[in-house]
């Protein structure tokens, strides 16, 4: 029957059969409002009831197949027949793309469709990963319904109409949707053994499957969730790192279940014979969930911490002081203790440990323990002296200046000043962070010392007396004097109370530094120490800051600038991340005048990331930038504005064209001759001329000379015998003698002299260049030389009596050089400083 008259041919029978089926064609089957009924909780189903019923609605499943069948037959004639032949000869993704649709016209008659499509499910590997994927889309979009699918038994049957249409659509609907949740379960069986593959690739894209029927859908999710929470422990990184991800997407997409994962996480550890890499692997998940001062939040802190701290007693027992598994427990107690609520007492038992890390451990280790240290002190009522004593030993661990934990590290020595109440203790931190910054420190760790010292000199100003105020020039020693006359005791009397009085004012304005210190506190009498253990003895308070000096004038702008703010007493005003700012990598990007790629803020998906600042560089070489106010500009970039508006304004153009010739590439141009403009006294120079090596379009000399060269007015002076002697004496000769080799060209003395002055001392000088080139000639002609007289030896071979093969080697001359022949003519500009 064809597909256009079919209809019209069979119209009395299309109606007939559409008024026999009882349940309509659609894509969608759970929106009728009937599929949603459940049997109360405690209501008991009488089996053989349930039974028959279930007979009876399969029976009329199959009578209403077959009329969608016959309906379909009829609508479709042609294009049925076209379907056939797809299943019957096509290609697998053809055939699977027919089954889909087949599937997808309506889902309650075409389950036989679906069977299908799970019997390629138990074929050889691909076709089982494509038949999963089409499978996926399927019950994402047409089978699945956003509940959990409910089982036959569950069905309230006395709600059952006793007769009529309405009654066979609900029989039909309710068997189908058990039908629907046994399918679902057998290709879940699939996916669980397609997880335990050997090849990693196959089980991460199972994974990605899994993880999104688990976000989607709420059938099965139990086994779903335990399908990816078992990979954590999987041998290969690739797939525990995608069962990480997914899980952090299901709990950022989902709130309301980090409990529930939790849980389940909890299950993989409690495993027997669990490594160390699938612990590791849950603890980094862990200590990566966002907690809130919700009530479940709060309870889920305390069961993290609770987690915690059973695997830190496992492994200080073990004496892994400085393992990544004791840092990633560390992390998530750092992150979930706000939230727990737990007291100070709680860590009492676990502090000696904790210090112990903090000396023995990795350095990423030993701050999350002097972190932790740090939080449970802000809650107490004093500073522990041990505490003190650790961070300001640990600010010259050598590890600090290539650790990725700087931020963390200035975080804690910043809490750690801001609620010490000893001032001099404040003074020895500030003392010992600047000499660290001032012995050769990256740029972004100074900047960010300096923001972080500039905010507690808000906090605690006493600290700018280190800067402001003269030190003890005595240093502490005797002075010895003659004594007075009794006519001058009066006067000198007077003047030592006047300088008492003076003293007492100074150390007034100093700050009271034993004030909160118990018993007053022991001041060093020798002056500053800087290896003394103990902060409050070093004497940091009868110094003065001089580690600023060097940062007064450091070679990075940023950080003199920093530097300078400080030492005037004012804020330092920053909104970007200095540590990630002030970096060698960024500062060359500067150079390559073009957007840098972007990239992903989360680092590998981790939501536990600090904030970041808008940092975004700005290209150099763009109009927009050359029209800034130059007070906008930061101190790094302030080279490249004055270069460039140097450039714009050197170049005799009008604005627009000056700023077209920036974007179209005027930032290639050397960088030499504004150099020396900016700063005449470090490149001083004899001459006036400013010109860069490779730029001779400004030297009027040179452009004559060049003009000369094309009309061939020098072709006097480069005869072919000249050029010819002029290449032996260039390139050199095996055949000239020593002497002649040695002796340097005097040729062309009296010619025209072609000034090449290079600008400066920087480079050397054309006869010197010339020189140093006829000296490398004439030693590789005596090389050659000294090699031809060795191989003259009449040394034969004992066996044959004839010369072996080094010998002849060895005795062979080296052709002489013809004009002309092989060897390439020098340039222009060699045979020019040649002459010269």
């Amino acid at each position: 029957v064809g597909g256009g008259g079919g209809g019209g041919m069979h119209g009395g029978s299309l109606s007939d059969l559409r008024k026999k089926l009882r349940v309509p064609l659609s894509s969608v089957w759970h929106d009728d409002a009937g599929t949603a009924a459940k049997a109360p909780k405690g209501v008991e189903v009488d089996l053989d009831t349930a039974s028959a019923l279930q007979q009876e609605a399969a029976a009329l499943l199959v009578e209403d197949t077959s009329v969608a069948e016959e309906m379909h037959t009829l609508e479709y004639g042609s294009e049925e027949a076209w379907m056939k032949t797809i299943l019957k000869d096509g290609t697998l993704g053809d055939k699977l793309a027919a089954w889909m649709l087949r599937v997808q016209e309506s889902p309650v008659h075409r389950l036989q469709a679906l069977d299908a499509l799970l019997g390629y499910t138990t074929k050889r590997k691909r076709e089982v990963l494509e038949a999963v994927d089409t499978l996926r889309e399927l019950w994402i979009i047409n089978l699945l319904p956003e509940r959990k699918l409910i089982r036959w038994v569950e069905r309230p049957f006395g709600d059952l109409p006793e007769v009529g249409k309405r009654r066979e659509e609900l029989l039909i609907l309710w068997h189908y949707e058990g039908e629907i949740k046994v399918r679902y379960e057998r290709f879940i069986d699939v996916l669980e053994g397609m997880c335990h593959d050997q090849l990693p690739e196959v089980k991460t894209k199972v994974l990605g499957t899994v993880s999104e029927l688990l976000s989607t859908k709420a059938e099965q999710e139990q086994r779903l969730l335990g399908t990816i929470c078992n990979k954590l422990g999987d041998p290969h990184p690739k797939v525990s790192g995608k069962a990480q991800f997914y899980l952090k997407q299901l709990v950022a997409r989902h709130p309301n279940i980090k409990t529930v994962v939790t849980k389940e996480v909890q299950h993989v550890l409690n495993r027997p014979n669990v490594g160390e890499k699938p612990q590791y692997a849950v603890m980094t998940f862990l200590n990566q969930l966002e907690l809130s001062r919700s009530d479940s939040d709060v309870e889920l802190a305390k069961r993290l911490i609770d987690l915690y701290f059973q695997f830190f007693d496992a492994a200080t027992k073990d004496g892994e002081l400085g393992s990544k598994l004791l840092s990633a427990v560390l992390t998530g107690v750092n992150r979930a203790h706000p939230f727990a609520g737990i007291s100070a007492e709680f860590f009492q038992k676990y502090s000696g440990v904790l210090f112990k890390m903090v000396h023995t451990g990795s350095f990423n280790c030993s701050i999350q323990a002097l972190l932790l240290l740090c939080q449970v002190l802000e809650g107490s009522t004093a500073v522990s002296d041990r505490y003190v004593r650790a961070v300001y030993a640990k600010i010259l661990d050598p590890e600090l200046l290539t650790s990725s934990k700087q931020g963390m590290f200035l975080n804690v020595v910043f809490r750690t000043m801001k609620m010490d109440p000893s001032l001099n203790r404040v003074k020895a931190y500030v003392k010992r962070m600047l000499q660290v910054c001032s012995a050769g420190a990256p740029a972004g760790f100074i900047c960010g010392a300096l923001y972080m010292l500039s905010q507690v000199a808000k906090k605690r100003p006493e600290i700018m007396a280190m800067i402001n105020l003269p030190e003890d020039i005595d240093g502490g020693e005797e002075n010895f004097k003659d004594a007075p006359d009794s006519d001058e005791e009066d006067e000198e009397g007077k003047d030592e109370d006047e300088g008492e009085k003076e003293d007492m004012e100074t150390d007034a304005r100093r700050g009271p530094a034993n004030a909160s210190v118990p018993n007053g506190g022991a001041v060093a009498a020798d002056g500053y120490d800087p290896r003394k253990r103990e902060p409050q003895f070093c004497g940091a308070e009868q110094t003065c800051l001089w580690e600023l000096v060097p940062l007064l004038a450091h070679h990075h702008p940023s950080v003199a600038a920093f530097a300078g703010s400080f030492k005037s007493g004012k804020a330092v005003q920053y909104t970007g991340d200095p540590l990630r700012d002030f970096v060698l990598l960024r500062f060359l990007d500067k150079f390559v005048y073009k957007k840098p790629k972007a990239k992903p803020s989360d680092r590998g998906g981790s939501v536990m990331q600090p904030k970041r600042g808008e940092t975004d560089m700005d290209l150099v070489n763009t109009a927009d930038f050359l029209k800034k106010d130059p007070s906008q500009i930061p101190e790094h970039e302030l080279f490249f504005y004055q270069y460039f508006t140097h450039r714009a304004a050197k170049s005799n153009l009008n604005e627009d064209a000056a700023m077209a010739e920036v974007e179209a590439g005027a930032a290639a141009a050397p960088m030499a001759d504004f150099a020396h403009e900016i700063a005449p006294d470090a490149f001083a120079d004899d001459d006036d001329d400013d010109d860069d090596v490779g730029d001779f379009e400004g030297d009027p000399d040179e452009d004559a000379m060049y003009a000369a060269l094309a009309a061939g007015d020098f072709e006097d002076e480069f005869d072919d015998d000249e050029n010819d002697d002029d290449l032996d004496d260039f390139g050199g000769s095996a055949s000239d003698s020593d002497e002649e080799s040695s002796e340097p060209s005097k040729k062309g003395a009296d010619a025209k002299k072609v000034d090449l002055d290079l600008g400066g001392s920087v480079f050397a000088s054309a006869e010197d260049f010339a020189h140093m080139i006829e000296e490398d000639t004439g030693s590789q002609e005596k090389q050659s030389k000294w090699e031809g007289k060795q191989g003259r030896g009449d040394q034969r071979n004992p066996r044959e009596g004839k010369p072996s093969r080094g010998d002849k080697q060895s005795r062979a001359e080296p052709k002489s050089f013809k004009p002309g022949a092989s060897r390439r003519r020098p340039s222009k500009r060699a045979r020019m400083t040649k002459r010269a």
